[in-house]
């Protein structure tokens, strides 16, 4: 093993620099980004160079192809054993690669690429006054609300970004179908948005994909990408209740409204604050009472004090969790407790 090494390490004249070897960038590359490649192949002399490449540290050494010609990649030195050329960063990870000759070669470069990658969210433009519940799937939109698709493309910035790099969403149409549903390019953060979509048109519900184009620009050949399926579904959101009323009582209050008729309707819910200096109650927050009974029109609180303010709000709520966009609200004092005495 010392004979190889010194035939590979150590310089075959004298004063020729050790053989060394530099990737820019080294790490953090799509397979395909152009890198530079310098070094010195550790003897003097102009001579032929080429890359090889193993999977591990024990692995035999491999010619490397030319990308353009599929014959081996080979370069020429200069007088003073240094080198300098491009070549695409390697899709695969931690793979070893070195520059070699036929009187040594340089240490090897441990390729650490990165995968392309695609996050899909979908983004309310209005959200209501409370969230959607977190149980749903998170392409849930709401019938008659905007929504938009937005698609990072740069795990939020810890990945390269390809500014202008051109993106495609489309829609299954069938089993193993596909059509175009919107074209976009990458912002300068790696993000980009597709809508404003209403969620009233059944072609904007189904399952849809994003494809990463293939990026050709300064040198990089970076090739196309897919993203995982994302579905997206429109529930309803409930219609509000209307006319609240609260009427107080010496020991109690009663609420009364007046119910649409709408079959999104599973519960109310009444939320509630107690002080006059309190903000107003919303849910789930401040939930105080669930009616299971969706024919409900009025809750009677019992649990009250003299010379007090009650703020109530209801919701109307759905069998899949979702609130009504905005409660009823009233605000009210319970009278004062009335005196004894002769």
């Amino acid at each position: 093993m010392a004979v190889v090494a010194a035939l590979f390490f150590v310089p075959s004249s004298s004063g020729a620099p050790a053989p060394s070897l530099t990737v820019t960038p080294g790490a953090n590359s799509y397979g395909g980004q152009q890198t530079t490649w310098t070094g010195n192949i550790g003897s003097t002399g102009e001579r032929r160079i080429w890359l090889q490449r193993r999977g591990n540290q024990t692995a035999a050494w491999a010619d490397v192809p030319d990308p353009q010609t599929g014959n081996r990649f080979t370069r020429m030195t200069n007088r003073d054993g240094s080198f300098r050329f491009t070549f695409p960063a390697p899709a695969m990870n931690f793979v070893y690669f070195r520059v070699a000759s036929g009187v040594g070669a340089t240490p090897a470069h441990v390729f650490k690429s990165i995968h392309q990658d695609v996050d899909i969210q979908l983004f309310e433009h209005d959200a209501a006054d409370v969230p959607l519940p977190q149980t749903l799937a998170v392409g849930t939109a709401v019938v008659g609300e905007p929504f938009s698709l937005r698609v990072d493309t740069a795990a939020n910035q810890t990945k390269k970004v390809l500014p202008g790099r051109a993106v495609t969403l489309q829609r299954r149409t069938g089993p193993g179908t596909w059509e175009v549903f919107a074209r976009g390019t990458v912002g300068q953060n790696g993000v980009l948005s597709f809508g404003q979509y209403d969620g009233t048109n059944p072609a904007q519900e189904g399952t849809f994909r994003v494809r990463l184009e293939n990026w050709a620009n300064n040198g990089d050949k970076v090739g196309w990408f897919l993203s995982t399926p994302f579905d997206v579904r429109f529930l309803p959101r409930p219609e509000p209740v209307s006319s609240l009323q609260a009427t107080p009582r010496a020991t109690s209050f009663v609420l009364a409204w007046t119910l649409p008729v709408d079959a999104a309707r599973a519960r109310i819910v009444i939320a509630r604050r107690i002080g006059q200096n309190s903000p107003v109650p919303t849910a789930p927050e401040h939930e105080y009472q669930t009616l299971n009974d969706r024919t409900a029109t009025t809750f009677t609180d019992t649990d009250v004090q003299p010379s007090t303010t009650y703020k109530y709000a209801v919701y109307t709520v759905s069998a899949q969790g979702i609130y009504t966009r905005l409660p009823q609200r009233v605000t009210r004092v319970t009278p004062a407790e009335s005196g004894g005495g002769n």
